[in-house]
């Protein structure tokens, strides 16, 4: 995976997984306040129950699906928690792990975040 530019700053591992258990990845852009992380997990599931999974989980947090798209080997999901962040996921499954590239941002910055965000999804490679 790569992120445009040189003002996105990659978290240290273990202050990664302090933030987020699960989060293999964590990169941010301090200037605009906007994040992206990659989730791996083991394992070969459905795309699609896979996606849906990830919307079941969204809901139960009051997050509204605003939009779904086909994208290379996977989807993104535009989505919005009531009005205070934006987010684009790429949900991507390869033969024996399940990827999530996770991108948020406040709504005034989104409309600045969400061409980096497309070209960390164009970078991403499943390792599988």
């Amino acid at each position: 995976i790569g992120f445009p530019g040189s003002t996105w700053a990659q978290l240290k591992p273990e202050i990664a997984k302090q933030q987020g258990s699960i989060v293999d990845l964590w990169a941010v852009r301090p200037d605009l306040d906007i994040h992206a992380t990659v989730i791996c997990q083991e394992g070969e599931i459905d795309p699609d129950d896979f996606e849906q999974d990830v919307v079941g989980n969204y809901k139960a947090g009051e997050i509204e699906l605003l939009t779904r798209e086909t994208f290379k080997t996977g989807s993104i999901l535009h989505l919005k928690k009531q009005s205070h962040i934006e987010i684009l996921d790429l949900l991507v499954v390869g033969r024996s792990h399940t990827y999530s590239v996770h991108c948020w941002s406040l709504p005034p910055q989104f409309s600045k975040a969400e061409p980096e965000f497309r070209k960390i999804f164009e970078s991403f490679e499943a390792l599988d």
